[in-house]
């Protein structure tokens, strides 16, 4: 097995791995979400914001993981920060 953190030119392959496996788990919407999710974060999160985390298996992506730093102004999917926070 391989592991990388260099992410950019695998993106497809990255949003497919989450978009299926969290419709296998949780539901086509929510594998289109998550997948959509982790696009935008790929897409739209400075490098030194972001750290991803793949295994590969004989060139095959079996495993992945994002960690990252949103700001609070940045909107996804219509919550800032990415988290709607209760009413106090």
């Amino acid at each position: 097995m391989q592991y990388s953190t260099e992410f950019r030119g695998r993106e497809q392959e990255i949003v497919d791995l989450f978009a299926a496996t969290f419709t296998a788990s949780d539901g086509m919407a929510e594998g289109e979400l998550t997948g959509g999710l982790v696009r935008k974060l790929m897409c739209g999160t400075p490098r030194k914001d972001i750290h991803l985390f793949t295994t590969w298996d004989n060139g095959l992506l079996v495993a992945g993981a994002v960690l990252g730093n949103v700001p609070v102004d940045v909107e996804l999917f219509g919550m800032k920060g990415g988290v709607a926070l209760p009413e106090p």
